[in-house]
């Protein structure tokens, strides 16, 4: 497998030994892609690398609201 360029400022930080072991490999979103779901384990981790993402709260009449932005 080829290398993969870093541009996430977070993972930059790493030693290369630790990136080593987080096994990491591109993957692309498609817009209002939803990666984790309340109630339920969480599989994966994301390192945002290019463009901005968004959590969301759910209120209980089951309205969203944004609660944060990062990328």
């Amino acid at each position: 497998m080829a290398a993969i360029t870093i541009k996430n400022t977070l993972l930059k930080s790493l030693t290369p030994e630790i990136i080593a072991r987080l096994h990491l490999r591109p993957v692309a979103f498609e817009l209002e892609h939803k990666s984790e779901f309340p109630g339920r384990p969480i599989e994966h981790l994301f390192f945002v690398a290019m463009g901005m993402a968004s959590m969301t709260t759910t209120f209980r009449d089951g309205s969203q609201g944004e609660v944060g932005m990062f990328g």
